[in-house]
């Protein structure tokens, strides 16, 4: 019986070596694949390019893209997996490219290929039929393709400053305008180099000119003619210059931080001038500012009413033009009205380039008098920069009938008379002296605020004011410094921690990598716990850690990770706990 089981583990183990053999092999070689979710398409569709590259020493080498002469990318992603088996770190990662055809016919991807370390991974070509199509994708996972700018298309904005990995354009849509006409100024960064975190963006500053509304940003990928694919982020201003002469649109900085095994960079776009024009001399009277082109128009509610009953005027004024900086319409005076503003609502946006808007009044007439009064037109005059000349637009003046209205409502209202003056209030609207002055006043008593005990009851309210205030304010600085007192402490907690690991602990290398993880939350304020180490290195240079030391701390942490399952080294005590200690203090002299 003996014999039997020996004989039966013996088979189970070989049986396992023969299983475990294969998976060991394919766990060991890199290997680089291409699949698309779709053989065919039309036209108007789009497939998903989907590139899986597995590395099984952890290392992410870059993979560009080739020239794709049948298709454009209109969108990408990227996601990184890690697996740690056995102490071995290995990394998946997966590109996805959205591509549409530009063309119709048998359409080719072309074949992907990645040195690695002294090997070719390459993907054969992948042969897609592409028909006419009917106009309409009927892909639901199609998306609305973003401008596909090609960097030495002749959309390219006119100043252009960097290198080919890293560069600016600018320009804007005018050289010389008037004041208070609108300029646009664009603004694009292409970037074809992976880096940590989010480039560093110092925008222009917009002296002598008035701009109402943050900058239009927005993303998208982009092919160049040697077929780089391009990061773009485009800004978009709209500017109104204050004051004529020379105006200057200071440069734009951006700065990158670089990768692992790549420096930062940065660039500067160059200066724009603009040459700002005076107003033309002669402006009308009721000129207020106003640049642009705008429309006027009032609208009663009613068209009779009766004495004493208001009709609500509504009187809009729109357009395209300066509406952070004009004034409103001159009011026409009227001796047969009362008026009293109701309130004024605006809204502004950017239109094609232009700031549209509208602004609404909104008034009570009331009549003083019988008959068929007129509300007047009102004029409105605003400087035109296409035609170079003022214009003047008014409403259309408005015939009201006003019926006789209710006695005891229009007994108080004032009286026209023949110069057009109110008339005073006789009879029971006149007012009745009730009592006599006396001839002599008698004293009165002493006012209360110069009684005493006076300035004690005021005190005591201001008081208790104050201290409820002390009271707040110490709670916000005790809330506000537990962050800070956290963030303080940290390099000595840290210090004392590494300081107390024993030579007899179970796992050094694991109660290290928690200690500086630990740190590393009570610096940055915020969970690390969970981030893979591509996110945790990118979290760490966007908080002005260098990419060496972001690497540093990835070993460290990589390496207290294996530990759990692979036996530590006793000899390595004093090395681990070393290293630890500088790490802490250069991480610590970033800081400072």
């Amino acid at each position: 019986m003996k014999r039997l089981f020996l004989s039966v583990l013996i088979i189970v183990a070989v049986v396992g070596l023969l299983a475990i053999a294969p998976a060991a092999h394919a766990q060991g070689a890199a290997s680089l694949t291409a699949t698309v979710d779709r053989n065919n398409l039309a036209v108007d569709e789009t497939l998903m390019l989907t590139l899986t590259l597995f590395t099984p020493d952890g290392s992410m080498p870059q993979l560009s893209l080739p020239p794709l002469d049948d298709f454009r990318v209109i969108g990408n992603s990227q996601s990184l997996q890690t697996s740690l088996i056995n102490g071995a770190m290995s990394t998946t990662t997966t590109y996805t490219y959205q591509l549409q055809p530009v063309r119709t016919g048998d359409l080719i991807i072309p074949g992907f290929s990645l040195d690695w370390n002294g090997q070719t991974l390459s993907t054969d070509p992948i042969s897609i039929p592409v028909s006419q199509g009917n106009g309409a994708s009927n892909n639901p996972s199609a998306l609305a393709a973003p401008p596909q700018t090609a960097v030495a298309q002749p959309d390219s904005l006119a100043n252009r400053k960097g290198n080919r990995d890293l560069f600016i354009e600018t320009a804007t849509d005018k050289q010389s305008l008037y004041v208070g006409e609108v300029v646009k100024f664009s603004m694009r960064l292409y970037n074809s180099s992976m880096s940590f975190g989010q480039p560093n963006f110092e925008p222009p500053q917009y002296v002598g000119f008035w701009h109402p509304q943050k900058p239009d940003i927005r993303q998208y990928y982009a092919n160049g003619s040697d077929g780089t694919l391009y990061d773009v982020t485009e800004l978009t201003a709209w500017l109104f210059p204050t004051t004529p002469g020379q105006a200057t649109i200071d440069p734009a900085t951006v700065t990158t931080s670089g990768g692992f095994f790549k420096d930062g960079a940065q660039v500067q776009s160059d200066p724009i001038s603009i040459d700002v024009k005076p107003l033309p001399a002669g402006a009308p009277a009721d000129f207020n500012g106003a640049v642009g082109q705008f429309e006027i128009k009032a609208t009663p509610d009613r068209l009779s009413t009766r004495l004493g009953e208001p009709v609500t005027l509504k009187v809009e004024l729109s357009g395209a033009g300066n509406w952070g900086t004009l004034g409103n319409p001159l009011w026409p005076g009227e001796a047969s009205w009362r008026v009293y503003n109701q309130g004024t609502r605006s809204q502004s946006d950017i239109t094609n380039g232009q700031m549209t808007g509208s602004r609404l009044y909104e008034q009570l007439w009331t009549p003083l008098t019988e008959g068929k009064l007129t509300l007047p037109a009102i004029p409105y005059t605003y400087f035109d920069p296409a035609a170079g000349q003022y214009r003047t637009i008014t409403t259309q003046a408005q015939t009201i009938d006003v019926a006789p209205g209710d006695p005891g409502l229009t007994a108080s209202l004032p009286q026209n008379s023949a110069s057009g003056q109110a008339s005073t209030p006789t009879g029971a609207a006149a007012l009745v002296q009730i009592k006599s002055t006396p001839a002599v006043l008698t004293s009165t008593p002493r006012p209360l605020t110069q009684q005493t005990g006076f300035m004690l009851l005021v005190l005591v309210p201001v008081g208790l004011v104050m201290g409820d205030l002390s009271l707040a304010y110490r709670k916000h600085y005790m809330e506000t410094h537990a962050a800070h007192l956290r963030r303080s402490k940290a390099y000595k907690r840290a210090r004392r921690q590494l300081k107390a690991i024993s030579r007899r602990s179970k796992n050094v290398q694991l109660e290290v990598a928690r200690i500086m993880l630990t740190y590393l939350e009570d610096q940055i304020q915020q969970p690390l716990t969970g981030l893979s180490h591509s996110a945790l290195a990118q979290v760490l240079q966007a908080n002005h850690f260098s990419p060496e030391l972001a690497q540093r701390v990835i070993e460290t942490l990589f390496a207290g990770e294996a530990s759990e399952y692979t036996p530590q080294q006793p000899a390595s005590y004093e090395q681990v706990l070393r290293s630890a200690m500088l790490l802490l203090d250069d991480l610590e002299q970033s800081r400072s």
